[in-house]
């Protein structure tokens, strides 16, 4: 996929989907991100500097919007592109870069201590 892509998300009405079988009780207190133009130039900047797969939707978002809100935690299942070791410096050098938050990414399980 090219950037940008052919039909871009919006900026000013995109917000986060719940899947209906999901444990909704575990995200109902969490605010939804602003997907803003910052955002958006961000995740051209990752996918740019390739950090990440040219996805719009998909992980250069997912970290774009972590990374500007200020998350303190991305986690993910992601360990190819996102919760993975190898890539943590490309990310905090980009950032840096970018003058942005890092996040600590981490699966679910090591953010709840299964895995040393």
């Amino acid at each position: 996929m090219s950037w940008p892509p052919a039909q871009p998300f919006s900026t000013s009405s995109a917000r986060a989907t719940i899947p209906a079988a999901s444990p909704r009780f575990l995200v109902a207190d969490l605010p939804l991100l602003d997907i803003t133009d910052a955002v958006a130039e961000i995740v051209a900047a990752y996918v740019r500097h390739r950090l990440v797969p040219a996805d719009p939707a998909g992980d250069a978002l997912h970290l774009a919007l972590a990374s500007y809100h200020k998350c303190d935690f991305l986690v993910t299942w992601n360990c190819q592109h996102l919760a993975n070791a190898n890539k943590f410096g490309h990310l905090r050098r980009v950032n840096g870069l970018l003058g942005l938050y890092v996040p600590v990414l981490a699966t679910p399980l090591e953010l709840l201590g299964e895995i040393d």
